[in-house]
C-alpha cells in the first residue's frame, strides 16, 4: 500500500470513527432522554389516577354525610351522582395499564374503594329504614374510619410499588447510559489510537523524505559546486590558447594574403571571438552562481544606454541588411551602466542571430512613473509557445531557433541578463507569437 493510499485510508478511518461516537452519543442522549421522560410522564399519570381515585372517594363519603344529617333530596341526589362519578373512576382504573402491572395492589386499592363507597351507602340505607340521627351517626363514622384507614393503606402500597419500579427503571436507563459512555469511551480510544498511528506514520514518511531530499539537495549542490569549478577552470585554461590564436590572427594579419587565405584568417578569428564570448560567459554564469551580483551606481539617462548599445551593431546591421532603429525616451537612471548596455547587447544580439535578411529590429526605452521599460522588438521567425517559459533557463535553447541543428551558443546568454536585470530590481520577460517575431522586454526602476 503506498503512503498516499495509506494516508487516505488513516483519515477515512478517523472519519468514520468521529461519526461513530457522534452517532453513539446523539442515540444515547435521545433514548435515555426518551426513557426517562416516559417513565416520569407515566408516573405522574398513575399518580394522577390514584389521587382522583382518592378524591373522588372522599367526595361520595362528604356527600353522604350531607344527605346523612340534611335528609334532603338534594343532597341524596348530589350522593347519588359522587357515587356514579366514582364508578367511572373505578372504570378508568381497571382499563389503565397500572392495572396489569401491579394487579395485587391495585385490587386491594379497588376493595378498599368499594368497601368505603358502600360503607357510606350503607349508612343512608340504615337512615332510610327508620334509623334515627343519633344512632346513625355513630354508625357512620364508626364504620368508615377504619375503611378509610384501609384505603389509604391500599392507595399507600400501590404508590410505594409505583415509586419502586420508577426507581427500577431509572436504574436501567442509567444502566443504559452508562453502558453508552462506555461505547462512546471506546470508540473515543479507537480514534485516539488511529490519529496516534497516523500521525507517526505520517511523521516517520516526512522524516524520511526530508531525509531523502536533503540528501538530494546536498548531492545536487556538490554537483554544482563541481561543475561551476570545472567551467571556471577550463573557461580559464581556455582564454591562454584563445589569445593565443588571437595574436597570431592578428599577426597574419598584416602579412600580404590571398583572398583565399584572407577569408580562412577571417573565419579563425571570427571563430575564436565567439569562443572568447562563450568562455566569458560561462565564467560570469558560474560567478553569478558563486557570488551576488556586485553593481555600480551610475547616474545615466535611457537614451544614452540605447545610443550605446545600437552604435555597437549598425556595422552588422547593414552588413546583414536588416533595418536597425531606436526609439527612446530621456528619463533619468541610477544604475550600473556597463551591465545594463550588456543586457541591451546581448538582447539585441540574440535578435540578429534570429531575423533573416531584410528584416528589423527596433530598440525602445518607454519612460513611467516608477520605472523605464526597455524593449528589444525583431522580425524573425518567434517563439513556440511551449518554449516560451523556459527561454530564461541556463544552457536552454529552442531547437527551431537554430538553424539546421545549429547552436549560436551556451545558452547562457538570457539567463545573465536575467539575473542582471533582477539585481537592479526590475523585471524581464518576452513577447512572441510564430511567425510573427519576438519582443524581450524588461523595467528598471527609476
Amino acid at each position: 500500500m503506498t503512503f498516499r493510499r495509506a494516508l487516505i485510508s488513516g483519515h477515512a478511518i478517523t472519519l468514520l470513527l468521529a461519526m461513530l461516537i457522534a452517532a453513539i452519543a446523539i442515540v444515547s442522549l435521545r433514548a435515555t432522554t426518551n426513557d426517562a421522560g416516559q417513565i416520569s410522564r407515566k408516573l405522574a399519570d398513575e399518580l394522577r389516577l390514584v389521587q382522583d381515585l382518592r378524591l373522588d372517594a372522599e367526595l361520595v363519603v362528604t356527600s353522604g354525610r350531607g344527605a346523612l344529617i340534611s335528609d334532603e333530596p338534594a343532597d341524596r341526589a348530589r350522593f347519588d351522582a359522587t357515587r356514579r362519578a366514582f364508578e367511572l373512576r373505578l372504570d378508568e382504573f381497571r382499563a389503565q395499564p397500572l392495572a396489569h402491572e401491579a394487579v395485587a395492589e391495585c385490587a386491594a386499592l379497588e376493595l378498599a374503594a368499594r368497601a368505603y363507597e358502600l360503607g357510606a351507602a350503607d349508612a343512608l340505607r340504615r337512615r332510610d329504614a327508620g334509623h334515627g340521627l343519633a344512632t346513625v351517626t355513630p354508625y357512620f363514622e364508626s364504620t368508615l374510619e377504619p375503611l378509610h384507614d384501609n384505603f389509604e393503606a391500599a392507595a399507600g402500597e400501590l404508590l410505594d410499588h409505583q415509586r419502586a419500579a420508577f426507581d427500577a427503571a431509572l436504574l436501567d436507563t442509567e444502566s443504559s447510559a452508562h453502558g453508552a459512555e462506555l461505547m462512546l469511551l471506546v470508540a473515543a480510544c479507537g480514534l485516539v489510537a488511529v490519529g496516534a498511528l497516523l500521525a507517526v506514520k505520517t511523521v516517520r514518511r516526512l522524516r524520511d523524505d526530508y531525509a531523502r531530499l536533503e540528501a538530494a539537495h546536498a548531492a545536487a549542490a556538490g554537483a554544482a559546486a563541481a561543475r561551476d569549478e570545472l567551467i571556471a577552470v577550463v573557461s580559464h585554461d581556455l582564454r591562454t590558447p584563445l589569445q593565443t590564436v588571437t595574436l597570431g590572427a592578428s599577426a597574419i594579419d598584416d602579412a600580404p594574403l590571398a583572398d583565399a587565405d584572407r577569408r580562412a584568417l577571417r573565419r579563425i578569428t571570427n571563430a575564436a571571438a565567439r569562443m572568447r564570448r562563450m568562455v566569458d560567459s560561462m565564467l560570469e554564469s558560474a560567478r553569478f552562481d558563486r557570488d551576488s551580483v556586485v553593481l555600480a551606481d551610475d547616474a545615466c539617462d535611457a537614451s544614452e544606454l540605447v545610443d550605446a548599445t545600437v552604435e555597437q551593431f549598425e556595422p552588422r546591421a547593414a552588413d546583414q541588411s536588416i533595418a536597425l532603429t531606436v526609439g527612446h525616451a530621456d528619463a533619468a537612471l541610477h544604475v550600473d551602466r556597463e551591465r545594463v548596455v550588456e543586457v541591451l547587447s546581448n538582447l539585441v544580439d540574440n535578435a540578429f542571430k534570429h531575423t533573416p535578411r531584410g528584416g528589423a529590429i527596433r530598440v525602445t526605452a518607454e519612460a513611467h512613473e516608477r520605472d523605464v521599460r526597455f524593449a528589444v522588438a525583431d522580425t524573425g521567425a518567434g517563439i513556440a509557445p511551449a518554449d516560451l517559459p523556459h527561454v530564461f533557463d541556463r544552457y536552454w535553447q529552442a531547437a527551431a531557433q537554430a538553424p539546421r541543428g545549429r547552436r549560436h551558443g551556451v545558452g547562457l546568454g538570457l539567463y545573465i541578463c536575467k539575473r542582471l536585470v533582477e539585481a537592479h530590481r526590475g523585471e524581464i520577460g518576452v513577447r512572441s507569437e510564430l511567425g510573427h517575431g519576438t519582443e524581450f522586454w524588461f523595467t528598471l526602476p527609476r
